[in-house]
């Protein structure tokens, strides 16, 4: 057998046995009997469509008694277990399908402070994923209309702007799921203010009702944006405060977290409310049904990957006050979505059933949760809540600050609707 075709073989060997080959990560931490420990793990890559590649990551504990898998790219997860015995332990992770992209990063923490719960974990990292996809659809489409792939009336409507919103929110919520920075000025109940742009108008083929839908939805998703700023900066502000024994100001930041989520909860129900009217009245006026093609959405991220953002794009994140470090960071949580899950018949698309049950479902177990202490129906609610507010933070109008309701009249009547006296 001649050299090179030996030759031929070893490179076909060692590419194949590279294809299946598996890439491993480790964290190690020394632990008591009975702590609780928490796994933070991200999946990382430079190669686009990577949530639709099936290469997910495992993690194990090797003393046993832990393990988890996921598949979602730049996206973190978190996971906790006890212990039952004092030493030091080590988490391994394993990336299946490892194809020299592909990297996995652990972290360990013990007895670390939780301020979601795992339902509430597992709802935020749907929302994202599902910010993620809607998104890349939407920054696909307004990168076609530039380069005049697409020339359809569809073109008028604000594509790119519903992308680095959409865009910005997913970054937002994985920046939610990863472990928290200090942040110094924790004495300070954050301030909802979402990102402001110019309005849709009408013309170019848009009517003046779809102008109101787009600005009515682009409203809600700044204000979805403004909310996932303000939990980022509580959590934040409340590590900050236990790191230092402030009690009472850590327990005034995790107030005001509960009810930003509760504000989060009732904005992804009108999500995918205003989603579907728009899609409906597009439809009502026989708007052209453009086909995002899967092939479409790839070489968008390969772009994306490759080549990095273009410059209308830079301009419309720049616009909605987003840094040039978040701007980098949201790249991967752009260009790793599966194609196949954006790719669409849009507007149609805009409203796919999958995203509006994400959001559906999310709005209504994040809304379902409430800060206040009495029982709905019994007589005594109103009164048993508003005393718990009063004992917790010191007075009802710092109550009313804290938990982001504006004024004591407005605390007042959500206490009254949920008490539904």
């Amino acid at each position: 057998m001649s050299t090179r075709i030996l030759s031929l073989i070893f490179l076909w060997l060692i590419f194949f046995s590279s294809s299946v080959m598996s890439q491993e990560c480790s964290a190690t931490h020394s632990v008591n009997a009975g702590d609780e420990v928490t796994v933070h793990a991200i999946l990382l890559t430079t190669d686009p469509n990577e949530n639709g590649e099936g290469e997910p990551l495992t993690l194990t504990s090797l003393w046993g008694g832990f393990s988890a898998t996921f598949s979602e790219y730049k996206v973190p997860h978190s996971y906790k277990f006890k212990v039952n015995s004092a030493g030091t332990m080590t988490v391994l992770g394993t990336i299946a399908g490892f194809e020299a992209d592909e990297s996995c990063d652990i972290d360990l923490e013990v007895n670390a402070t939780h301020y979601f719960t795992d339902a509430q974990k597992d709802i935020l990292t749907s929302v994202t994923l599902g910010l993620g996809t809607t998104s890349t659809l939407a920054w696909t489409v307004s990168e076609a209309c530039a380069f005049g792939i697409i020339t359809a009336p569809l073109c008028a409507g604000p594509n790119g702007l519903i992308g680095a919103l959409t865009g910005t929110a997913a970054s937002l919520g994985v920046a939610l799921l990863a472990k928290d920075p200090p942040d110094s000025n924790y004495t300070v109940i954050p301030v909802l203010v979402p990102p402001t742009f110019p309005p849709v108008v009408a013309g170019n083929n848009l009517t003046q009702a779809d102008a109101a839908a787009m600005n009515a939805l682009l409203n809600n998703e700044a204000n979805i944006v403004g909310v996932l700023r303000a939990i980022i900066t509580s959590i934040n502000r409340s590590s900050t405060a236990a790191s230092v024994g402030d009690t009472y100001w850590e327990q005034k930041q995790i107030a005001a977290i509960n009810s930003f989520l509760i504000q989060l909860g009732g904005l992804l129900t009108k999500e995918a409310d205003m989603r579907e009217a728009l899609v409906a009245l597009l439809a009502s006026e026989n708007a052209p049904i453009v086909t995002i093609t899967p092939q479409q959405v790839l070489s968008f991220e390969q772009a994306l990957a490759y080549y990095g953002w273009s410059q209308d794009a830079l301009n419309y994140l720049h616009q909605l006050g987003v840094s040039n470090a978040d701007i980098e960071d949201m790249r991967a949580v752009i260009f790793t979505q599966d194609i196949n899950k954006v790719a669409g018949n849009v507007p149609t698309a805009f409203a796919n059933p999958a995203l509006i049950k994400t959001f559906r479902q999310a709005g209504h177990a994040l809304s379902s949760f409430t800060p206040f202490a009495g029982v709905p129906n019994a007589s005594n609610c109103h009164g048993v809540s508003i005393s718990a507010l009063t004992d917790q933070f010191g007075s009802i109008k710092n109550a009313a600050t804290a938990l982001g309701f504006g004024s004591v009249q407005n605390l007042q009547s959500a206490v009254t609707a949920f008490c539904k006296n």
